[in-house]
Formats: C-alpha cells, sequence, structure tokens
C-alpha cells in the first residue's frame, strides 16, 4: 500500500518524529466523493436514456399510425421513411382536395344554371319555391318584380371571346346595383348573355341608369358595345317566360333603334302605337268628286 511520510525535528529535544499514514485511509473521502459523483451520473445517464427512449417511442407511434394510415390509400407507395410517407400522403389529400372544390364549385354552377332556366321555362310558382330550390346554389330573389334583360355583345366570335364571355357573366351579377339582384344565364348565342333580375322599385328609370352605368364601365374598360334589351317587369315570378320574349323582342328591336342602346319593352308598344291621321275618307271623297266633275269638290 502507498503510505504518506511525514517528519518534524524538534529543537529542544533534537529527536525527529515520523508520522506515517496510509494514502487509502487520507482519500478515502475524495474517493467516496468521486464514487457517489460517477454512480449519481450513471443514474441520471440511466434515466435520460429511458426517458428519451419513451418519448421517442410516444412521439413514434403517431407518424407510424399516420404512415400506416397514408400507405392503406397510398398503394404504390414504396417508402420505409416515414415523413417521406406523410409527406406524399399530405400532397395527395391536397391535390384530392382541390378537385373536389373544383368538381363542387362546376356542380353548383350547373345546378344555378339548371334552376335559372327552369326558372325561365315557367317551373317555378313562387319566390319560395326558388328560395327553397337554390339553398345550394347561394342564389335568392328576396325583391318584389321580375324582369329579364338580355345582354347582346358586339364583337364576340372567337374562342377567347367565348371563354371572356364568362368572366363577363360574373362581372355583370356584381356590377348591377345593391338593391338588384341579377342572375345569369350562359346562353348557346356568344354574343347573348340572359340575366333575371329582381327588383324592389318598379320605376323603369332607375333600371335604365344601372344598365346604362354597366353600358359605360366595358365600353370603357373592355372596349365592348352592349345593347341591351328589357323585358317588363312583374310581381310575380312565374312570368319570367313572358318577361323573357318581351325582353327578346325588345333585343331585335335593335335593328330599328341600333346598337348601343337600351331598349324597354315598354318603347316598343308606345312606338308601335302610331295613331292614324292620315286622312283617308277625304282622299276618297276627293277621288269621287274629280270622277264626278262636282265644281264644289274642286273648292274644298
Amino acid at each position: 500500500n502507498d503510505y504518506i511520510f511525514n517528519y518534524i525535528k524538534s529543537n529542544v529535544t533534537g529527536w525527529q518524529y515520523i508520522t506515517v499514514i496510509p494514502l487509502e485511509e487520507i482519500m478515502s473521502q475524495v474517493y467516496d466523493v468521486r464514487d457517489n459523483m460517477v454512480i449519481s451520473i450513471i443514474i441520471i445517464l440511466l434515466i435520460g436514456s429511458i426517458a428519451i427512449y419513451y418519448m421517442m417511442y410516444m412521439n413514434y407511434i403517431p407518424i407510424n399510425k399516420l404512415k400506416s394510415y397514408s400507405d392503406s390509400f397510398l398503394k404504390n407507395n414504396q417508402s420505409r421513411n416515414e415523413i417521406e410517407s406523410i409527406h406524399k400522403a399530405i400532397e395527395y389529400l391536397s391535390f384530392q382536395n382541390k378537385d373536389l372544390a373544383i368538381r363542387l364549385k362546376k356542380s353548383k354552377l350547373a345546378a344555378k344554371e339548371a334552376l335559372l332556366l327552369e326558372t325561365l321555362k315557367g317551373r317555378i310558382n313562387s319566390q319560395d319555391e326558388f328560395n327553397l330550390r337554390s339553398e345550394d346554389t347561394g342564389i335568392t330573389f328576396t325583391k318584389s318584380f321580375y324582369s329579364v334583360v338580355i345582354f347582346y355583345i358586339n364583337g364576340i366570335k372567337n374562342l377567347e371571346g367565348i371563354i371572356q364571355k364568362e368572366h363577363i357573366t360574373k362581372e355583370l351579377e356584381q356590377l348591377l346595383s345593391s338593391d338588384i339582384e341579377g342572375y345569369g344565364i350562359d346562353y348557346i348565342d356568344p354574343n347573348i348573355i340572359i340575366l333575371l333580375v329582381s327588383v324592389e322599385n318598379n320605376n323603369r328609370n332607375y333600371i335604365e341608369n344601372s344598365l346604362v352605368n354597366i353600358q359605360n364601365y366595358f365600353k370603357n374598360t373592355r372596349n365592348l358595345l352592349f345593347t341591351i334589351g328589357v323585358g317588363s317587369r312583374y310581381n310575380n315570378i312565374a312570368y319570367f317566360p313572358k318577361s323573357y320574349m318581351e325582353a327578346v323582342t325588345s333585343i331585335n328591336y335593335r335593328f330599328v333603334k341600333g346598337n348601343d342602346r337600351v331598349i324597354f319593352f315598354d318603347e316598343i308598344i308606345h312606338d308601335a302605337y302610331v295613331p292614324d291621321t292620315y286622312p283617308h275618307k277625304e282622299l276618297e271623297k276627293l277621288k269621287f268628286s274629280i270622277k264626278q266633275s262636282v265644281p264644289s269638290a274642286h273648292g274644298k
């Protein structure tokens, strides 16, 4: 064993005193502290390792479940990397979600178009019936009067123009005054858009001002000329077919009135009624008098 020797010489007696102490005895407390520290470190490492393993295991279970779930609908997935599998699954679900949204939008547009066509054909008899059937389409009628407005667009012929027509229909619905409800139908003629409108105010001038503003907007922004035919306003939704026929008559009257105008069916009726003031009877009398050579007739 190792020992520590210590000596000291006495100045009085001249003796030397030697002390021998085992090194182990001196260092015993130091060794105890060292051993305790090592044991503590080992215990801490063991506890930390167990805790880390437990937390990793608990966190891995959801990830593993997600991988298993992703593998269930990603049949061709050969990756063993959980993160990569989940990434692919999220991409797939995102694509499916976008595709579903597009299909739903198309479905709504188709349902809206079908409902408006049925209304135009007179198969909807009341506002309540229309609103009940239009719950899934996002359109409603809440005003008191109903009318059909036909927009004739000059210059749409090519494919790009036809595609542009879809955006124009949406813009028309948005450009109407806040108290005018209107929903467009994509008519087979590429130059025609049909709007079913509902208004609270039956004042023709008010409706005309709104339509003129729309004309000016497209003229200034798109360089498009709109001729607009407007049917009469009725207080029953079932009269949409009649208003449609009147709107068709109005839009065809552009050959008389000219393009880039708002033509109301009321105007056509007024223009068609021209009193016959030609003196047919007097002319017949004059012809008869001339044939009979009556002087008094010539004086008249």
